[in-house]
């Protein structure tokens, strides 16, 4: 068995939501998972909320727009893989992977940049919604469906409904 790291959440199931989460969060993590919250949650629209998703705070607008985390030496920004990708060239000083940006807790963080991709997100998703809407497609959860294939897609995928990149 290992032992948790110092700040780290324990865990011990999912947290019945982001006080119970916040509760678990100790040390130096806090502060900058209290940060990050209120960075998160200041971009998001209004009518926003938070909700437990994964097993980690995420805020939702109709569909989730982002997750956040608290580790023993880092908070965790998940804001999709399209997001870390279009904010590349500004993520330099930081650890990311396919859709996670890493904070380190000592550093300070890039408040301008966490609220403008929590906003692009906002925005490409509200885009996505009034072109399904105009078409007529069915729109649930971010994704739509393909009545040729049966199959519901994600629309910040490259391989979009072709009538969808038409509109």
């Amino acid at each position: 068995m290992t032992k948790a790291k110092k700040g780290a959440k324990a865990p011990r199931g999912a947290p019945s939501g982001v006080d119970a989460y916040l509760a678990g969060v100790e040390g130096p993590a806090r502060a900058t998972f209290m940060k990050l919250r209120a960075l998160v949650l200041s971009a998001a629209p209004r009518g926003s909320t938070e909700t437990i998703s994964y097993q980690i705070p995420a805020v939702r607008h109709r569909v989730i727009l982002a997750w956040y985390a608290a580790f023993g030496d880092h908070c965790s920004l998940f804001p999709t893989a399209e997001i870390v990708r279009d904010f590349r060239a500004e993520l330099t000083g930081y650890t990311t992977s396919k859709g996670t940006i890493r904070f380190p807790l000592g550093k300070a963080l890039p408040a301008n940049l966490i609220k403008r991709m929590v906003r692009a997100r906002s925005s490409w998703l509200m885009d996505a919604r009034a072109r399904a809407d105009q078409v007529g497609v069915p729109m649930v959860n971010g994704c739509i469906f393909q009545p040729r294939s049966g199959n519901w897609h994600s629309p910040w995928r490259k391989r979009v409904w072709p009538v969808m990149q038409n509109v």
